[in-house]
C-alpha cells in the first residue's frame, strides 16, 4: 500500500504529535522534539536555542517541529555556532501570546558544511 493509499483510508487519523510543555526562560531543541508541539509557557522572555550540527548530530535532515507561545514571555529563537538560520525579514520571535512557529533543518542549504534552518510563522522582531 503506498502513502497515498495510506493518507485516504485513515492514517492521519492515527497520527498524534507529541507534546513537550516547557516553563523556563531556556530550551534547546532536542532529538524527540522531531515532528512534535512544543509549548513554551513563561511570564518572562524565553530562548529557544538551536543547536549546532556538532553538537547534536543526531538531528536528522528533514527534523521539524512547532513552537508556541502560550504566555507573555516572548520566544525568541536562537542558534548555537556557524549554523544557519533562516527566516523572513530576518524575525526570529513570536510575536505575542498563542503565536506558532514551525523550525525545521533542512540540511546543507548553504553549500558549504553549516547546517541550515528554516523558521516559519507568526513572527515578529
Amino acid at each position: 500500500m503506498t502513502t497515498t493509499q495510506d493518507l485516504r483510508h485513515g492514517g492521519v487519523a492515527t497520527f498524534s504529535a507529541g507534546i513537550n510543555n516547557q516553563t523556563g526562560t531556556t530550551y534547546t531543541l532536542a532529538v524527540s522534539d522531531n515532528g512534535g508541539i512544543i509549548n513554551l509557557y513563561n511570564a518572562n522572555p524565553i530562548t529557544l536555542t538551536v543547536p549546532q550540527a556538532a553538537t547534536v548530530a543526531a538531528i536528522p535532515t528533514g527534523f521539524n517541529c512547532v513552537i508556541r507561545q502560550t504566555a507573555a514571555g516572548k520566544v525568541t529563537v536562537v542558534k548555537e555556532g556557524s549554523d544557519h538560520l533562516m527566516s523572513a525579514d530576518s524575525l526570529v520571535s513570536l510575536r505575542t501570546t498563542n503565536s506558532s512557529a514551525t523550525i525545521c533543518m533542512i540540511g546543507d542549504y548553504a553549500g558549504d558544511t553549516t547546517r541550515t534552518w528554516t523558521l516559519d510563522g507568526d513572527l515578529t522582531v
